[in-house]
């Protein structure tokens, strides 16, 4: 539901970007330019969302034994680590910061004046979307790494649940003078009630 509609928002997204990096595409009377690019960088960034949160749901829903956790998904699991997570979005998050850096040394030696609002479009969009990816990647990441710890936690502490149980022993019952006492399990009475109880059971024969 998730996995599949954000893998094509993302690569319709990320070809569009290829396309219009170097400059602007006319198709027919249409002029696809920085505007574009934008929409593009915004179709990454929501289906990079939606295939992060397939993993999320997924992982949540086979800790809590909603769905069976399927071969190709475990390997998955074993593979999407919270270290790597980290990884690709620090490297995401750097790549954003480069490219604002060379904005910002291309608006240096324009003396900090007026650039192509075409050009200076792109670096900006790109770096924004890179940065905000590799933030959104590192805290899937970490989150991911909770869900995981929480289902070692509840595996790791079932066991001991079992060994505070106490087993619970059927009430006895006895009468007296034509009352009744329960008694509880281990707790036997004194011979003077077990002979009135003895009575009561002639007289009710």
């Amino acid at each position: 539901m998730f996995l599949y509609p954000g893998a094509a928002l993302a690569g319709l997204g990320v070809l569009l970007t290829a396309a219009l990096l170097p400059g602007s595409i006319a198709i027919g009377s249409c002029q696809l330019d920085g505007a574009t690019i934008l929409f593009a960088l915004a179709a990454i960034l929501v289906g990079a969302q939606m295939g992060m949160f397939y993993l999320v749901a997924r992982l949540h829903s086979v800790s809590e034994g909603l769905l069976p956790a399927s071969p190709r998904f475990s390997r998955m699991q074993h593979a999407f680590t919270v270290d790597r997570f980290c990884i690709a979005g620090a490297v995401m998050f750097a790549v954003g910061l480069v490219i604002a850096g060379a904005a910002l040394v291309r608006w240096m030696h324009a003396g900090f004046g007026d650039l192509d609002p075409s050009l200076i479009v792109r670096f900006a969009a790109l770096s924004t979307a890179a940065m905000a990816l590799g933030v959104q990647t590192i805290t899937t990441g970490f989150l991911m790494e909770l869900i995981r710890g929480r289902k070692q936690v509840v595996v790791a502490t079932a066991p001991n649940a079992h060994e505070g149980e106490v087993e619970e022993k059927p009430e006895a019952a006895s009468f007296e003078g034509g009352g009744l006492e329960i008694l509880q399990p281990g707790n036997d009475p004194p011979p003077s009630k077990r002979n009135g109880a003895a009575k009561s059971r002639s007289v009710l024969c």
